[in-house]
């Protein structure tokens, strides 16, 4: 169900311009959200998952003006619309023609209330769906902030390989508190961009564990040693400022808040990982989240990251858009309850 009067398409897949929040911004398309949150109640929902409840969305835009529909219609959204289809002022008979279609009786056990009420069970775990998303597969459906930054972070890596830009660089940062998808986008991301685009790209963490998981899991599913190993890279390989200068077409770096100065085992090595990070890519994604530092050795920040963007004249995306949003918000774990995390961030 959404307000909106009129909105723009854009050239991003899901994503159109609307007025929202006192200005013009970024968001996903009816059909989309409506579609991503049915897939979500369904990887979610217990209830859903153990009784085969049938979700079928559709979009509502009860203000939306006629002469707009075709910006809502354009062909960059056929699939989606074919998925969850969207009903504007004044045809509430063709909604009701859709609910009917699929409602025919009351329910007697309560559905809503169940689902509503029932528990939270995610039906996959990422690093159990890492080799087929690597494969080219669909595995998780992002929503709302997710979608915009994803689709942002593509636009612009396309951007960054037009000719007029290669030789710019790029720095996007991406803020976001536990379990707010941060992986899934930035694993999402290295898939898509080594399927679509052919690019030399790595994922790029300092802890290990997460790695070694990667590694396993691709490699029960017959990924190449080397290949995997060139997927998936420590962030203390880039020590060597002059034969790693834009070496990647991409790299995205998972938990920047946890980089360190020194790399090596004796913390003796490089100048500064991510200022490397910045110096062997032409475009620089880094997830963040400042008050997940685990130890005094972690020097991860957004200044940080700006400082040596800057050092090295790399553009800094979150600057040059500041009306667009590079923050995650929506989260998913302890029952997506914020008033416990905002608990745990007061006590801590």
């Amino acid at each position: 169900l959404k307000q909106w009067e009129k909105a723009n398409k854009t050239i991003s897949d899901g994503i159109v311009t609307t007025y929202v929040a006192d200005k013009i911004r970024s968001v996903t398309h009816p059909s989309y959200q409506a579609y991503s949150y049915a897939e979500t109640i369904k990887n979610f929902s217990e209830y859903v998952q153990n009784e085969n409840i049938g979700l079928y969305p559709c979009a509502y835009l009860h203000n939306f003006k006629k002469q707009f529909l075709e910006e809502l219609t354009a062909p960059i959204y056929r699939e989606i619309l074919d998925l969850a289809p969207i009903y504007i002022r004044n045809e509430e008979n063709k909604l009701r023609d859709f609910i009917k279609k699929f409602i025919t009786k009351p329910s007697k056990t309560n559905i809503l209330f169940q689902i509503d009420n029932g528990r939270i069970r995610p039906s996959k775990a990422l690093q159990d769906a890492i080799a087929s998303m690597i494969a080219g597969n669909q595995e998780f459906m992002m929503i709302d902030e997710q979608k915009c930054i994803y689709e942002k972070i593509k636009k612009i890596i396309n951007e960054s390989n037009s000719e007029e830009n290669r030789d710019k660089k790029y720095t996007v940062i991406i803020e976001g508190g536990p379990g707010t998808g941060k992986s899934v986008v930035a694993i999402k991301l290295l898939a898509d961009l080594i399927s679509e685009k052919k690019l030399l790209v790595s994922y790029v963490t300092k802890n290990s564990a997460p790695r070694n998981v990667y590694f396993s899991k691709l490699r029960q599913g017959k990924f190449l040693n080397n290949y995997v190993k060139a997927l998936f890279k420590g962030s203390g390989i880039f020590t060597d400022m002059v034969s790693m200068k834009n070496k990647f077409d991409c790299l995205i770096v998972d938990e920047a808040h946890r980089l360190n100065q020194k790399s090596g085992v004796f913390k003796n090595k490089g100048e500064n990982q991510i200022k490397e990070i910045i110096n062997a890519s032409r475009v620089s994604v880094f997830f963040i989240d400042e008050d997940q530092i685990v130890t005094s050795s972690d020097i991860g920040s957004v200044e940080e990251i700006k400082k040596h963007s800057k050092d090295l004249n790399s553009i800094i995306c979150n600057d040059i858009y500041p009306d667009e949003n590079f923050k995650l918000t929506s989260q998913f774990r302890c029952n997506g309850s914020d008033g416990y995390l905002a608990f745990i961030d007061d006590i801590l």
